[in-house]
C-alpha cells in the first residue's frame, strides 16, 4: 500500500481522505487479525457485521483513489467501538487503544447476518445461565457485556461461567442424593407409622378382650 504524506497542512483533501482511509483499512486488518469479537474472524464476517459489502472494502485496499465513506467510518466506531483517534489522529504521543473502553456491544446488531445470539460465547454463556438460572430475563443483558468484550476477556468469563457450572452440577447432585435420602427417611417414617397404627390396634382390641373378661367376671360375681 502506498505511503501518504502525514503532514496535515501540506495535504489536499484527496490526500487526507485517502490517510483517513488507510488508517479505517488498519483498524479492519487488527480486528480480524487478534479476532477481538467471536463472531469476526475474516474480513468478509467483519464486512457482513457492519452491513456492508466486502467488495468496498477490497476496492478501498486495490484503488488508492477510493476513500472510506463516513456511513463506513461511523459503523466501525459505534457498532465494533472502534477509538476513533486512530481514524483522525495523525500524530498521537502515544499509542492508542484500538476499542474504546467500557465499550458494550449491542447484542442485537448483527448486520446482514443476523446471528450474533448464536455465537459460541453466546451459546455458552446462554446454556450456563439458563441451566442455573431461573431468571431468564437477564440472558439478553448478559450477552450485550460478553459479546462486546475483546477475547481475552471472553476467555476468562468462559473459565469462570465454566466453573459456575461445575459448581452448580455439583449443588444439583447434592440436592438429588439429599432428595433420595429424604425419600428413604419418609419411606422409613411411614413404615414406622404403619406399625405403631397396628400396634394400637392390638393394644385396643387386648384392651376390649381385657374390659370383657372383667365384664363377664363381674357379673359371676353377682349371680353367686
Amino acid at each position: 500500500m502506498k505511503q501518504v504524506n502525514r503532514d496535515l497542512l501540506e495535504m489536499n483533501k484527496n490526500q487526507l481522505q485517502r490517510l483517513v482511509t488507510v488508517n479505517f483499512l488498519a483498524i479492519v486488518d487488527e480486528i480480524v487479525r487478534k479476532r477481538l469479537y467471536v463472531d469476526i474472524t475474516n474480513e468478509k464476517e467483519l464486512a457482513d457485521f457492519l452491513a456492508i459489502n466486502q467488495s468496498v472494502i477490497s476496492k478501498l485496499k486495490s484503488d488508492e483513489n477510493r476513500y472510506v465513506s463516513l456511513d463506513m467510518l461511523a459503523r466501525l466506531v459505534n457498532i465494533l467501538g472502534a477509538n476513533s483517534n486512530n481514524v483522525f489522529v495523525l500524530d498521537k504521543a502515544q499509542k492508542e487503544k484500538l476499542i474504546r473502553e467500557s465499550f458494550v456491544m449491542n447484542a442485537g446488531r448483527s448486520g446482514n447476518t443476523n446471528n450474533i445470539s448464536n455465537s459460541k460465547i453466546g451459546q455458552f454463556i446462554q446454556g450456563a445461565i439458563v441451566n442455573g438460572d431461573n431468571n431468564k430475563g437477564n440472558i439478553n443483558t448478559t450477552l450485550k457485556i460478553i459479546n462486546g468484550l475483546p477475547a481475552k476477556d471472553k476467555k476468562e468469563l468462559k473459565e469462570y461461567f465454566a466453573s459456575i457450572t461445575d459448581q452448580n452440577s455439583g449443588l444439583q447432585n447434592e440436592v438429588g442424593d439429599l432428595k433420595k435420602t429424604l425419600t428413604r427417611h419418609e419411606k422409613a417414617i411411614n413404615e414406622k407409622n404403619k406399625e405403631l397404627k397396628e400396634k394400637e390396634k392390638q393394644l385396643s382390641e387386648m384392651s376390649q378382650k381385657y374390659i370383657s373378661l372383667l365384664e363377664n367376671k363381674a357379673a359371676g360375681k353377682k349371680r353367686e
